[in-house]
């Protein structure tokens, strides 16, 4: 597998402008940010497995699986969001 370029992104609306900005979370001071849109993202594709699943029948250990492991990433983003701004 390649090395993908991780970017954090920032849109700005100022007044009729908008601004964009893009950082690398490990050089930057945006790695915080980073972690947080990194869990979101691993939740929706979790959520996504369980609706594929779903469709195509699942035990219920799997779902009980699938389960905890939604949990634990939202236990995480909760834990990482609390302090986490706009």
């Amino acid at each position: 597998m390649r090395h993908r370029k991780r970017v954090v992104g920032k849109l700005e609306f100022i007044g009729t402008k908008i601004r964009f900005s893009a950082w690398d979370p490990f050089k930057e001071d945006c790695l915080y940010e980073y972690l947080v849109l990194k869990l979101v993202h691993q939740i929706r594709d979790c959520e996504a497995r369980i609706r594929e699943k779903e469709l195509r029948g699942m035990c219920t250990a799997e779902r009980m699986n699938f389960q905890l492991v939604l949990g634990e990433l939202e236990r995480k983003l909760t834990i990482l969001n609390r302090d986490f701004f706009f």
